[in-house]
């Protein structure tokens, strides 16, 4: 059966979006007589006004987290908080955990470029011996560290 304008666009729409938790079907909104609103114009309007311009072009980013919130969100003046300066990071902070985390990023491609080295030889050893693997095999890659621990960045 072919399917109507609002259920084409109830679908559209349910594809764009990523649902968690309550998902809405396309009967449910159609019954509820909710529609898509594709005339956004204005909308996009005021989403234009807040973009910085170059060359009469709109630059796709924003400037003014303020006045894109006030004015294309509809949030009041009183919905935004200044942060405190003290939350904000140095350079000189920022910079350390850069350099730390790029040392450390070094450091594990050391560690599994020296792992692909000797699992070359064993890989090698079994071609010239004919024999044949019955599926993948894990690697040992030693004592397991976590690496997700904050106190390695410090």
């Amino acid at each position: 059966m072919p399917k109507s304008p609002e259920e084409l666009a109830h679908q559209e729409w349910l594809g764009y979006v990523q649902p968690v938790g309550l998902v809405v079907s396309t009967p449910a909104m159609l019954q509820a007589q909710c529609y898509v609103n594709k005339n956004i114009m204005v909308e996009h309007a005021c989403l234009l006004s807040c973009l910085p311009r170059e060359h009469d072009q709109p630059i796709r980013e924003i400037r003014d987290l303020a006045e894109f919130t006030q004015k294309v969100l509809g949030w009041e003046a009183e919905d935004l908080v200044e942060v405190p300066q003290r939350a904000a990071l140095t350079d000189e902070f920022r910079n350390e955990v850069l350099a730390r985390l790029l040392e450390l990023n070094e450091q594990r491609h050391k560690e599994e470029l020296l792992l692909a080295k000797q699992a070359a030889p064993a890989d090698k050893a079994k071609k010239t011996s004919g024999g044949k693997s019955k599926g993948k095999t894990k690697r040992d890659n030693g004592p397991s560290k976590d690496r997700s621990s904050p106190r390695e960045l410090f």
